[in-house]
């Protein structure tokens, strides 16, 4: 890492709390959205109905992003006044929350990009659920070599090397999943419509899907035994498929610059935040668009 004059490091500072503060407006706009324009106020449980698996996985990307940001300005300090043993702590510290976002990201990523990976490569999709809960898992606990090795001085030679071939390898494992989902969502994306047979228990249990989330809705059925409907792309389906694309291509950028930041210094590790912000953006605007589309369906059922 390259050695900068203390006045250097003012400028990060200063980028530090101004990603804080978007990272902050973003977070209130997330909670905002979350907690007064989603939900449906015919809808019972509208409590419950806020703390999805995917506002939940979102709001720790979120806070877990601010946590990060703000702790970067205590890291600049520490190496400014030439405190580095305290720095080594708040670096592990960081470490955890730039954790628990990596976990919240590929568990949403995951539950999002299910059902494509379902429909494209269905032998795959165990393997890949699997996967998903084996990164998780290990992710969650890359920080504790750094810890232990910083409560026990005499082990830390060993557990530097684990506490930096741990990100290495899972990056590059987040980085192959990331290749395969970008080649299943363009095979989705670029995949023909058809002609599928479609049975009355099918077209009722989609219907039903829908009246689950609004029950409010008056749906009626009135098919024979089976259909034959054509099949196009689900528009639902879509939405993620491209959001999925925008978001897994900020991956790869953040990967590089990770890179960098290894082999040079800490002005890196601040865009990083940055296309960690871009993610959680593409993310939410990912969810809004399910939304509406959600609403639109239900319209054209009803009128």
């Amino acid at each position: 890492m390259l050695v900068e004059t203390p006045d250097a490091f003012e400028p990060l500072i200063y980028a530090s709390v101004v990603i804080s503060s978007a990272i902050a407006v973003q977070l209130a706009v997330f909670l905002f959205f979350v907690a007064f324009i989603e939900p449906d106020r015919r809808q019972p449980g509208k409590l419950r109905r806020r703390f999805t698996p995917f506002n939940c996985l979102l709001f720790i990307m979120a806070s877990t992003m601010l946590i990060q940001s703000s702790i970067e300005i205590s890291c600049i300090r520490a190496v400014q006044n030439n405190q580095y043993h305290m720095f080594e702590i708040i670096r592990a510290v960081q470490v955890a929350f730039v954790s628990l976002w990596e976990a919240a990201y590929i568990s949403f990523t995951w539950l999002r990009s299910r059902d494509i990976i379902d429909q494209m490569t269905p032998r795959l999709s165990a393997v890949a659920k699997y996967f998903v809960y084996t990164h998780v898992a290990i992710t969650v606990t890359q920080f504790i070599p750094k810890l232990v090795g910083l409560a026990f001085p005499s082990a830390m030679p060993t557990l530097t090397v684990i506490a930096e071939s741990l990100p290495i390898v899972i990056a590059l494992a987040m980085l192959a999943f990331d290749i395969s989902l970008l080649v299943l969502f363009i095979m989705y994306l670029n995949s023909s419509p058809g002609v599928t047979p479609v049975t009355q228990s099918t077209l009722k249990a989609h219907v039903h899907s829908i009246a689950k989330d609004y029950p409010a809705a008056r749906l009626s059925i009135s098919v024979r035994n089976s259909l034959t409907l054509k099949k196009d792309i689900d528009p639902r389906l879509k939405i993620i498929a491209y959001h999925g694309i925008a978001s897994i291509v900020c991956g790869f950028v953040i990967i590089a610059l990770m890179v960098l930041w290894i082999l040079t210094y800490e002005r890196y590790l601040l865009l990083v935040f940055v296309f960690m912000h871009a993610i959680f953006w593409v993310l939410f605007t990912m969810k809004v668009a399910l939304w509406k589309q959600k609403r639109a369906t239900v319209s054209g059922i009803t009128t």
